[in-house]
């Protein structure tokens, strides 16, 4: 989701965020900036079968199952063809395998970005070649921090969404830039001050409207969707209204210690109550498409464990 508009709001993260990319699509969308300068997309922001084999292994291909079929098109497909699809909470939270428990760090790298409803809709001729100056500089663009999944069972464990949106936060907005923030599996909220804003604040609320997952032949998908809404300090109080989807896919290397994942972040505009409103109209134009669409490469490398000190 701070990346684009607080990430698009705080979206699965950046790979798990898992409420993280929806975060940073948030802000993005917002007050587009620079990932690194602002940050978006963060809520992420994946009950089955979890335990994710290694993508070594020799197995036969795992069937397709008609919503894994679906995820990975979404995740895949031209973002032209993109329509925003209903969605339900089926999930309570996104889930892993309990291989993923402990802390990573992790490696986010734009790979493509697109407007499917024109550059006006997403924002601008500036706007969109700002998002554009990321692609092929990996050096400059790249956003490190650091994630953590927690143990619930001796079979899942669930993503740290609290220390996942503070690192995101501090890696795209500035070490003091969180000043609040409450968060749970379906609900986000955040006082922000990213640096480089000139002393505007920003509040993001973050409501999970859609959670689905799936897991299957070495690769679990997951899919958020987030209503985002952020309002500033400045600019007469400013209020933006936001769906962000990020569907994201994991798959754990031979090993163990190291996740390749591909991220999708799709921003999505929201109807205006009046019907004369230039939002309302802008929403209309869209027909359903998103009128900004990112695809990030993601990798996870374990951080090993401090050694206990001997007394």
């Amino acid at each position: 989701m701070f990346r684009i508009l607080l990430l698009l709001a705080l979206a699965p993260l950046v790979a798990p965020l898992f409420v993280a990319p929806l975060f940073v699509a948030t802000f993005v969308s917002y007050n587009p900036l620079s990932r690194r300068a602002a940050a978006a997309s963060l809520l992420s922001p994946a009950a089955a079968s979890l335990l994710l084999p290694s993508a070594a292994s020799a197995q036969p291909p795992a069937p397709s199952s008609p919503l894994r079929a679906r995820l990975r098109a979404r995740l895949l497909a031209d973002p032209s063809e993109l329509l925003l699809q209903p969605a339900t909470l089926r999930e309570p939270d996104l889930f892993f395998p309990p291989s993923f428990a402990g802390a990573w760090a992790v490696t986010s790298t734009l790979a493509a970005v697109s407007a499917p409803c024109g550059v006006p809709l997403f924002g601008g001729n500036a706007t969109y070649e700002r998002a554009r100056e990321e692609l092929g500089n990996p050096a400059k663009s790249a956003l490190r921090y650091r994630t953590r999944f927690l143990r619930v069972s001796d079979e899942r464990c669930v993503p740290d969404r609290e220390f996942n949106l503070k690192s995101i936060a501090e890696a795209s907005m500035g070490a003091v830039a969180v000043m609040d923030l409450v968060s749970s599996p379906n609900r986000v909220s955040a006082s922000l001050l990213p640096k480089g804003a000139g002393g505007q604040t920003f509040n993001v609320e973050i409501l999970m409207t859609g959670r689905e997952q799936e897991a299957a032949g070495g690769e679990l998908l997951t899919m958020e969707l987030g209503r985002n809404i952020v309002s500033s300090s400045g600019s007469g109080g400013r209020i933006s209204l936001k769906e962000i989807e990020t569907l994201t896919s994991f798959e754990v290397l031979e090993g163990g210690d190291r996740i390749r994942s591909k991220q999708r972040t799709m921003t999505y505009l929201v109807p205006a109550q009046e019907p004369g409103s230039v939002e309302f109209r802008m929403w209309r134009a869209t027909r359903g498409r998103p009128v900004d669409v990112r695809d990030y490469d993601v990798s996870y490398v374990r951080v090993p464990k401090a050694p206990i000190a001997e007394s």
